[in-house]
Formats: structure tokens, C-alpha cells, sequence
């Protein structure tokens, strides 16, 4: 809560406000012990943020604020979703496309618009229901570890519709952890390996090898071009567009002769 007021995270203080709320909601027996520690955490955030990170620089610096000043406008975002769905179509423009597409910022903030921008429709859909899903489990669990869990993966949700967070490998790693988390507080789901059928795993290992083969002929795609980049352009295309590729994020129009020379270059 201290960083939340410190940093002024606006998307990221609505998505935890909406899950502590949420909580409240899910979890009846507990809901006076939720909202004390809820309270007693805010306000302990606050004085923490305002001694530490406002008072004693100010003190000791004399320059800037000691009351936080509060965002109102939408730094960009309406624009940016307007500019996003106007350049969307229905098949996608292809995975990784957004961030070559001259915009102002390397992504949508809004993962939803990712997926439409980048994959389609179709996939977008899929992705909404998924959504849907888990906000139904969530509210069927009666066990409070249950609960909890599924509302820390919904937090996440609900701060990727305002934020990059959905691209960055980091908070990938963390959706997975959060979900199976919550996925193993399912009963049902927690079949024992002997009734798991061998086409099953064959399936789950297929999949991952298209992801891990996808991702290694993405980055050879953009190798050869970095030899070509000066140091200043590399750090240009890294503070607008931050992605998982490090450096040039977009191909070059020399795509076929690339594509004929890719593998001589690295025999």
C-alpha cells in the first residue's frame, strides 16, 4: 500500500481495492476480520509512505511535496484504446505486432486490446471467457484458500485492463504461479496421474514445444539485425517498445533476403 501511494498506481490501487471488496463479499464468516486488516493496512501504507518517502526527503532535501498530488487524467489511455480498436481487425495483426505499429507506447495497457490487436477476435473471445470462468469459480468455492486465491488471480486480471503487465515475462510467471495456486484448490482438477490419459500429456508437451519453437524463430528472425543497431537506436527501441525481444522488436522491409541468408549466418 506504501508503493501504491508513493508511486501514484492508479490501475494497481482500483484492481487491489476491487479484490479486498470482492473478498469481503465471498467470504461471509471472516468479512469483520477482512475489512479491520484491510483498514489497519491502508493506513499503515500511508503514514509509511508519507514519513519515508515524502517527509524525511523533504526534510532533508527541501524540494518536493510532502502531500501527494493525485493523477486525474487518463495519461494517454483513452486515446491509445481509441487508436487500438480502430487499428484492430478481426484475424489480428500478428503476435507482436502492436509495438512495431508506431504508437506512442510498446503496448496497448489493456490485455484484452492485446489480444484483439495482436491475435483476432476469436482468440479475444476465448480470453474473455476464460475470464468468466474462473470469476464463477471463484464465487462456487466455499473454502476460504480457495477464495483467496482466486481473488489474488483476479487483481491480476483486473490490473492487466489497465496496464502492460500482460506482456511482461514476470508477471506471466507470476499469472501461472497464482492460477495453479488456485487450480489446486479444485477438487475436481486433482485427478491422480493413473487417470490421466498418455494423449493428455502428449497434448501438454506438443503445445509447449510450439511456444518454445515459436519463441526461438522469433528471435532469430531479429539476431542478424542487431549487429546493424547503433547503441543509442537499441536503447530508443527498448524504452518505447518493452517486450520480451531485447533490442529491435520489429523486422526490417529486407525480410526475404533475411530470410534466404538466416541460417548460412549461423552454421
Amino acid at each position: 500500500m506504501s508503493l501504491i501511494v508513493t508511486l501514484d498506481a492508479r490501475g494497481l490501487f482500483i484492481a487491489v481495492t476491487g479484490g479486498m471488496v470482492l473478498i469481503t463479499i465471498l467470504n461471509k464468516s471472516d468479512r469483520s476480520l477482512w475489512i479491520k486488516t484491510i483498514l489497519i493496512n491502508m493506513f499503515a501504507g500511508i503514514i509509511i509512505s508519507l514519513v519515508f518517502f515524502k517527509l524525511i526527503p523533504f526534510l532533508y532535501s527541501g524540494q518536493g511535496d510532502v502531500i501527494p498530488e493525485i493523477r486525474t487524467s487518463s495519461s494517454g489511455r483513452i486515446e491509445l484504446w481509441t487508436n487500438s480498436i480502430s487499428n484492430s481487425s478481426f484475424w489480428g495483426n500478428g503476435g507482436g505486432s502492436f509495438v512495431c505499429g508506431g504508437y506512442k507506447f510498446g503496448h496497448p495497457h489493456n490485455s484484452v486490446l492485446t489480444v484483439i490487436y495482436e491475435w483476432g477476435v476469436i482468440p479475444a473471445l476465448a480470453y474473455i471467457s476464460l475470464f468468466l470462468i474462473l470469476l464463477k469459480h471463484v464465487f462456487s468455492t466455499k473454502a476460504r484458500l480457495g477464495q483467496v486465491l482466486g481473488v489474488n488471480v483476479l487483481i491480476g486480471v483486473a490490473y492487466s485492463l489497465v496496464s502492460g503487465v500482460f506482456i511482461m515475462p514476470l508477471s506471466q510467471l507470476m499469472a501461472v504461479m497464482s492460477l495453479a495456486a488456485f487450480w489446486s484448490t479444485r477438487k475436481h482438477l486433482r485427478a491422480p496421474d493413473s487417470q490421466i490419459s498418455l494423449r493428455y500429456h502428449l497434448l501438454t508437451i506438443l503445445i509447449s514445444s510450439c511456444f518454445i519453437f515459436s519463441c526461438i524463430y522469433l528471435a532469430l528472425q531479429r539476431l542478424p539485425f542487431y549487429e546493424d543497431l547503433e547503441q543509442s537506436e537499441v536503447l530508443q527501441r527498448q524504452n518505447v517498445g518493452v517486450t520480451m525481444w531485447v533490442g529491435d522488436n520489429c523486422l526490417r522491409n529486407s525480410q526475404v533476403d533475411m530470410n534466404n541468408n538466416l541460417f548460412k549466418k549461423f552454421e
